[in-house]
């Protein structure tokens, strides 16, 4: 029975791994996008003043935090989930 759960617990780390690197790529594809956006945004527009690098980059700190602890919060989840799909199964007297 061990067996199984670690090769359970072990496929569930390498999916939460693999859908972690698409989101990374995903996210890179759509920040790398941004730039072009914003300059075409800003030549396009003249009333919007532009933002101070202060509030700039408290805006860019606070995104960093959130983005790091959605991440973690993520991660936790996925393996408190991974490990509680398989409690009733461990605690089953079968030694399959």
């Amino acid at each position: 029975m061990k067996t199984k759960f670690t090769t359970l617990d072990e496929w569930s780390r390498e999916v939460t791994e693999r859908v972690r690197v698409l989101a990374g790529q995903k996210q890179k594809e759509i920040l790398d996008g941004i730039d072009s956006r914003i300059e075409e945004a800003r030549s396009t527009t003249a009333v919007i003043t532009p933002v101070p690098d202060a509030r700039r980059k408290a805006i860019t700190d606070v995104a960093d935090v959130t983005k790091n602890d959605a991440q973690k919060s993520i991660e936790l989840r996925s393996t408190k989930l991974s490990r509680s799909r398989f409690t009733a199964v461990i605690d089953s007297e079968d030694d399959d």
